[in-house]
């Protein structure tokens, strides 16, 4: 049986672009394909950035996601990005400074994660931050 979720772990955060590469060929090649021949309706990959913890996870969604009715997904997990969060949390920042380094940390990662499935072309896609907000600027529909 095939496995229907699977992590892809990077230590730094410049494994990251490889470890995006790898997830989303790994979306292509089995999770797209397990999701249809068990007959699970989607319309988009999702991509949700999970800042605090360090993962950037992707499963097929329906464009208006009122329930989730994936089967299959895959996550990267990178430690540094979830140690930086956890610096920033424990820093003397203000919560203005604090709120935009997290916004440019999302931002960063998304723009990677855009560009990388444009640039893959073989399906719809949508990018979210963790509280499951679009990040407009970067929602490509191809």
């Amino acid at each position: 049986m095939r496995s229907r979720y699977r992590v892809f772990e990077c230590e730094e955060s410049e494994e990251v672009e490889a470890a995006l590469k790898d997830l989303i060929s790994d979306i292509s090649a089995r999770v797209i394909p397990i999701q249809n021949e068990e007959g699970k309706p989607w319309q988009i990959i999702r991509f949700e950035i999970w800042e605090d913890s360090g993962r950037i996870i992707a499963f097929p969604a329906m464009a208006d996601m009122d329930a989730r009715t994936d089967i299959a997904g895959a996550q990267i997990s990178c430690t540094e990005l979830a140690r930086f969060v956890e610096y920033l949390d424990s820093s003397d920042l203000s919560d203005e400074a604090h709120e935009q380094e997290l916004l440019e940390i999302v931002d960063s990662v998304a723009l990677q994660v855009s560009d990388l499935a444009a640039e893959h072309g073989e399906f719809l896609f949508r990018v979210y931050d963790q509280d499951g907000k679009p990040i407009q600027a970067l929602n490509k529909l191809l």
